[in-house]
């Protein structure tokens, strides 16, 4: 004869698989026993079958399986301890109110058990056990890398140096701490500075061999040199700013012979010939007073500098004949690196990605910024500091490793930015849900383990409150229907993101990457005046941005030393090392 169940008041399905499976069942079988109960008894669903089996009390299910295990004391302490545990964690979060907790019904609690099991037998499944660190050494053979015998360096001490040389005050003093520092070349180098009229050549480390009084540009402008004889109305007189390498020295077989006497060195703009523009030529050069021209001459000679005195040419470097010869004779010629500093406020000479770049605070056009195309982006291995760091935290590590070259092509972020990206996407997983830790914190105090695996349950508890948004999910608590960017959605589809399989450390780094380059592109932008005025880096205001708080960077409100948000962010990512191919 059959065994027959009848539901009581409160019944859940777990309590109906223990019953069947005999109290000394341990929590594993009974979990396992519940996933199955759907399909034992024709339901499409655990929904399903508890609507049709425990809608009313009194209801009778004839039990179609069981253990016949003997009850063990020992099972049914751990059985209490298990049922305890869910409710101290259920207890300590806020999602679910205090008050429907205390109900008679224990509701919630059973629906948790039922979900709890469903993961549990989920779980079951053939892992890979190929470790991170395989995984990228893998990726690094295919490519001809052996990035263990590879020279490295650590990132964090680039960082350190780029921001050192970065505060300091003027466009001279980066460009020699650069050169000092971190620079390779092995050549004497020359800072135009035309506020001061000289040209000074240095040596690499940073000593003055010697400065030569010069004569710019009439017009006092940063913007690119111009001529038409078609449009004079449209020629600027300029001596262009930027950064320059000298690419021709007049020999005597051509044109430069009868004006200047051969003395002529030629200038290709950086900014421009990564553009593809020519040979980078701007049309300013370095070259004696022309022949005959005794106005400049005596203007050069005339006692102490001035705009009267200094500022005659059309955009060239000026020099008298025998300064000129002195200055070469200093320098290699050919090849040199001539710096020629702004005047313009909005324009810049920082370092970035490893290199001194020309930049402009606010874009114009009218001046060779120099871009990232010299700046390759560099493979990387990101290590952990902490030994016992979850797997899911392991591979996010390896998958943001081993496919850099991949995403950052993809996502069109150059060196830096990936390499900060990266390590904010660690520090996120850390602070939202500890890689993956069951019981872990989020930043609302709600447990990951709750909101990935009840997820039907999360949503009822928020409903009883009002509350109808998105759940967040995955190891950084993403929630991938609030973002509504066709670019976002199409690398969603790209790389198969779905909401069910963020809870891996491979899917959970490439959407958070996505995510943080599409906030750094389109968003960061727009708030870059208020991020000045307030002190917030690109890396604070983007986890603004990220954690649904961009209006207090907007509104000039923002205190990123006391958000503890913040703070505990840059705490994970400190727990990383990210070392970076000196190549």
């Amino acid at each position: 004869m059959a065994e027959i169940y009848q539901v009581g008041k409160g019944d859940s399905p777990w309590k109906f698989a223990q019953a069947g499976l005999g109290d000394g069942a341990s929590a594993q079988e009974i979990a396992a026993q519940v996933s199955k109960l759907p399909s034992i008894y024709g339901c499409k669903s655990m929904e399903e079958f508890q609507r049709k089996y425990f809608s009313k009390p009194g209801e009778k299910i004839e039990i179609k399986f069981g253990s016949g295990k003997p009850v063990s004391e020992g099972n049914a302490n751990s059985l209490r301890n298990q049922d305890r545990a869910f409710m101290d964690t259920i207890s300590r979060d806020s999602v679910l109110p205090c008050d429907a907790i205390k109900d008679s019904n224990r509701t919630f609690v059973q629906r948790y058990q039922d979900t709890i099991a469903d993961l549990k037998d989920t779980q079951i499944v053939k892992r890979d056990t190929t470790s991170p660190v395989q995984k990228f050494n893998r990726v690094m053979r295919k490519r001809n890398i052996n990035f263990s015998k590879a020279p490295t360096k650590n990132w964090a001490e680039i960082s350190a140096k780029q921001n050192k040389i970065n505060a300091m005050k003027t466009d001279k003093e980066r460009i020699i701490e650069f050169n000092k520092t971190m620079g390779n070349l092995k050549d004497n180098y020359v800072i135009v500075d035309k506020k001061n009229f000289t040209a000074t050549v240095y040596t690499p480390d940073g000593k003055v061999v010697k400065a030569y009084e010069i004569g710019v540009a009439k017009n006092e402008s940063d913007a690119l040199l111009r001529r038409s004889k078609r449009n004079p109305q449209n020629n600027i007189a300029s001596t262009s700013a930027g950064i320059y390498t000298a690419n021709y020295k007049a020999t005597g077989r051509d044109a430069y012979r009868r004006l200047y006497n051969d003395r002529v060195l030629t200038l290709s703009n950086d900014g421009l010939r990564e553009k593809g523009v020519g040979n980078g030529e701007t049309g300013v050069a370095f070259h004696q007073v022309p022949n005959g021209n005794t106005a400049r001459t005596r203007k050069l000679k005339a006692e102490g500098v001035s705009k009267e005195n200094n500022r005659f040419s059309s955009g060239c470097v000026n020099f008298l004949p025998e300064d000129f010869d002195d200055c070469m004779k200093n320098i290699k010629g050919v090849g040199t690196k001539v710096y020629i500093l702004p005047e313009d406020e909005n324009n810049y000479i920082s370092v970035k990605n490893g290199q001194l770049q020309f930049s402009q605070k606010k874009y114009t056009g009218d001046v060779a910024t120099t871009t990232t195309k010299n700046n390759p982006i560099k493979n990387i291995r990101i290590t952990s500091k902490n030994p016992d760091l979850r797997q899911e935290g392991l591979d996010m590590a390896a998958t943001l490793s081993a496919n850099k070259m991949i995403l950052s092509k993809e996502l069109g972020l150059d060196n830096d930015t990936y390499n900060n990206l990266a390590l904010l996407t660690l520090g996120i997983a850390g602070q939202e849900t500890r890689y993956g830790s069951p019981l872990a914190g989020a930043s609302d105090g709600k447990p990951y383990w709750l909101k990935e695996n009840c997820e039907g349950l999360v949503n009822f508890a928020k409903s009883l409150k009002g509350n109808n948004s998105y759940n967040s999910r995955g190891l950084t608590q993403m929630k991938l229907n609030s973002y509504t960017d066709p670019e976002v959605k199409k690398l969603f589809e790209k790389y198969g993101i779905t909401e069910d399989n963020l809870g891996t450390g491979h899917n959970s780094a490439i959407a958070t990457m996505i995510v943080l380059s599409c906030i750094y592109k389109n968003e960061l932008p727009a708030l870059k005046e208020q991020m000045e005025k307030q002190n917030v880096s690109p890396s604070d205001a983007l986890l603004y941005c990220w954690s649904n708080h961009k209006s207090e960077v907007k509104n000039g409100t923002a205190t990123p030393d006391k958000n503890e948000y913040l703070k505990n962010v840059h705490k994970f990512m400190d727990n990383f090392n990210l070392f970076q191919s000196a190549a």
